[in-house]
């Protein structure tokens, strides 16, 4: 039986998650005022993960956050169709 995710996949996004977790913390420390807190992430070959909504999820309230996906065109154009679906059908 196949992982739900594999192990590449998992450690990239463990990675990523728990550095921003350290950025956000020293942010949090240094810069009182929320909307000073500035942080821009650039993921490149995103591929059809969705860190972004984590991320989004999960620093809203703590920090203004800009993200930013690259990959090929066809890949993000399957994320975008994706993501309409889901709109078209939550709504």
């Amino acid at each position: 039986m196949l992982p739900i995710i594999n192990r590449g996949t998992w450690s990239r996004v463990f990675a990523i998650t728990s550095t921003v977790d350290k950025v956000v913390n020293s942010l949090k420390i240094n810069i009182e005022n929320k909307d000073q807190r500035q942080l821009q992430i650039i993921n490149l070959g995103a591929g059809l993960d969705t860190l972004y909504f984590n991320l989004k999820d999960k620093y809203e309230d703590q920090v203004n956050l800009k993200f930013i996906e690259l990959d090929y065109e066809q890949i993000v154009q399957k994320k975008v169709s994706y993501y309409i679906y889901i709109y078209i059908i939550s709504h």
